[in-house]
């Protein structure tokens, strides 16, 4: 029986809702594991250690991981939703782009220095009205969301690293209404439909 290759989600609570959806999309070719399960042990999905957080996480997670000898051969990679946060008082951005730019550059570099097959998941869409009438203790904006996604996109092509444009996708999927269950995360059917769309993506790719 031929081994299948490790896959291993690295990214936001977006990924959380559509990891157990995408874990039985290509479970079947590919060795499913996530950030709080590294070397592919059990994961409890309530534990926060499982979100990549934002890029200073996910950098400093990956040089973490790998100098304790994480190894996988695919990588579905995500950063950006915890970058645009906004301080509602002061308007300042948790991660800034220019450091959002270099933590991206460092990150591809790292990944590609150990031969991990890498797809880049653009950054899901937020509703200004939604996002910021219901939760008051940060703030985001769509227009943040599209200018981390347009650096996001330039760096990984440049870096030869394939994107997944679940942004576009996610807004074809209805009204803002209709498919944010609270103030940035989506309903289950939503959520569904994005791992199908990623895993389309992935088992073309093999």
């Amino acid at each position: 029986m031929t081994k299948k290759a490790k896959f291993f989600v690295l990214g936001d609570s977006i990924s959380i809702d559509y990891g157990s959806f995408l874990k039985s999309f290509i479970s079947e070719r590919l060795d499913y594991g996530r950030k709080g399960e590294e070397f592919y042990g059990k994961c409890d999905l309530n534990d926060l250690s499982i979100n990549g957080r934002d890029s200073d996480c996910v950098l400093e997670y990956l040089k973490e991981a790998f100098s304790k000898g994480f190894k996988t051969d695919i990588m579905l990679l995500n950063c950006g939703l915890h970058d645009v946060k906004t301080e509602p008082a002061s308007g300042i951005r948790a991660v800034p782009e220019d450091r959002y730019a270099a933590n991206l550059k460092e990150i591809a570099k790292i990944l590609k220095s150990h031969s991990v097959k890498v797809f880049w998941v653009r950054i899901s869409p937020v509703d200004d009205t939604i996002h910021n009438t219901r939760n008051s203790s940060f703030h985001r904006f769509n227009k943040y969301v599209t200018e981390y996604n347009n650096i996001a996109d330039k760096i990984m092509r440049e870096a030869g690293i394939p994107l997944i444009d679940l942004n576009s996708f996610t807004l074809k999927l209805g009204t803002p209404e209709s498919i944010f269950r609270d103030h940035v995360h989506f309903i289950e059917n939503v959520s569904r439909l994005q791992a199908a769309f990623i895993a389309g993506h992935i088992l073309a790719a093999l």
